[in-house]
């Protein structure tokens, strides 16, 4: 941004990984929940893998409200 009062954003960490084969039916029926726009695509395709993010931190940066250079960092355990 040209107007370094104006930064805000969100910063995630944590760990990525695959759901295992004996819970992705129940994975993917909860996604097609939230998105079934989605459901003609995977129906397609059995070549999608099912990935999980674990979030361990999220640091929120906002100065319009924090002031310039603060932040919030939350730690998930």
């Amino acid at each position: 941004t040209k107007k370094p009062a104006l930064v805000q954003g969100l910063q995630l960490t944590g760990m990525v990984s695959s759901v295992p084969d004996s819970d992705s039916w129940e994975v993917k029926k909860a996604y097609l929940r939230a998105h079934p726009l989605s459901s003609a695509f995977l129906a397609t395709r059995n070549d999608v893998g099912l990935y999980v993010f674990d979030v361990s931190e999220a640091i929120v940066t906002d100065s319009t409200r924090l002031g310039f250079g603060r932040k919030i960092v939350w730690e998930f355990h």
